[in-house]
């Protein structure tokens, strides 16, 4: 009786899909705490905020950063799935930006109009409007928070679209 041999390197292949796996799991994460976080008092539980800021921080931004780079990590069907992810990203950074420019207008008009109805659709921003269409419209945002924003987008969106993509080869 012989013993099969596994290739070399087949841990590194195993270990990028469960990273991706893990990484996925905290980015979902990171996406509740931010719709939930503004109603939660980080007092309560100090020790939890703390290691669930660190733990959610490290998967999302270092480990995804080093999947999208980690190309030893990777065999030929993995860096299919990353050339196509690509794509999809590519396409997604040229289309993405008008449907979040054209929804935020249809936002702010519906908002406007429901508010205060006999204000003018000129895009200017009455004082009362809500604070959400004031952000929207007034905030000032600096370079860097900008920059740091786009690249959380698509350290996300790659690791979305490449767990996507693989769950539908998978089928």
């Amino acid at each position: 009786m012989t013993d099969a041999k596994t290739p070399k390197g087949e841990w590194r292949y195993r270990a990028y899909f469960r990273l991706m796996d893990a990484s996925l799991f905290f980015w979902i994460v990171l996406i509740i705490d931010t719709f939930v976080s503004p109603y939660d008092d980080p007092d309560t539980f100090p020790v939890w905020y703390a290691v669930h800021g660190e733990v959610t921080i490290f998967f999302c931004l270092f480990v995804s950063l080093f999947l999208v780079f980690a190309r030893f990590m990777r065999d030929d069907y993995a860096e299919g799935l990353r050339k196509r992810t690509f794509v999809l990203l590519g396409y997604g950074a040229v289309v993405g930006p008008i449907f979040i420019n054209i929804g935020s207008w249809v936002i702010y008009y519906t908002t406007l109009i429901l508010n205060e109805p006999g204000a003018s659709l000129d895009g200017t921003v009455p004082q009362r409007a809500p604070d959400y269409i004031r952000w929207l419209l007034v905030n000032e945002t600096t370079v860097d928070v900008v920059l740091g924003g786009v690249s959380q987008v698509f350290l996300g969106s790659f690791i979305a679209i490449f767990r996507f993509l693989r769950w539908k080869d998978s089928r």
